[in-house]
């Protein structure tokens, strides 16, 4: 069966609300087994992120984020998935999506809006075919902007 960009619309609101409720943004308390099934769930075992430093973070590095208390969140909202394609015989997509995130970092208060780049790749589970899971392998967060310097 092909897969639709609405499945793949589908899979990112999930890893997105796996991922709100997994780091503690929906006020749940951040534990290693609820934050390890979400990346079994959604991750790739290489996953990175590139964050607009450009320091890279790996799952564990994730993790850490939210216990150390540098990142209190307050919302983490998905505004527009904004492209979606599908690449190398449908097993890969490359995808760009806009978020809006409320937060405190290090003690510096932040609202911004952001655009990300994901790659996801089919996962190659059970029995080694095609039709596995879809998972993110990496991921690309702009600088964010102020609401409303992002509506201009």
């Amino acid at each position: 069966m092909p897969d639709t960009q609405d499945e793949i619309r589908d899979f990112m609101h999930t890893l997105h609300d796996q991922w709100r409720s997994a780091a503690g943004w929906t006020g749940e308390d951040v534990t290693q087994s609820k934050f390890d099934a979400f990346v079994s769930e959604c991750l790739a075992d290489d996953f990175v992120i590139i964050r607009p430093s450009g320091n890279p973070l790996n799952a564990a590095g994730m993790y850490q984020l939210k216990p150390s208390g540098f990142v209190k969140g307050t919302r983490l909202e998905v505004l527009s998935i904004d492209s979606i394609r599908f690449l190398g015989g449908k097993d890969a997509v490359v995808a760009t999506f806009t978020q809006r995130s409320t937060f405190t970092y290090k003690d510096t208060p932040n609202d911004d809006i952001v655009k990300f780049t994901i790659v996801l790749e089919r996962s190659q589970e059970g029995n080694g075919e095609a039709g596995g899971r879809w998972k993110a392998v990496h991921m690309h967060r702009s600088t964010g902007q102020a609401p409303a310097a992002a509506q201009n």
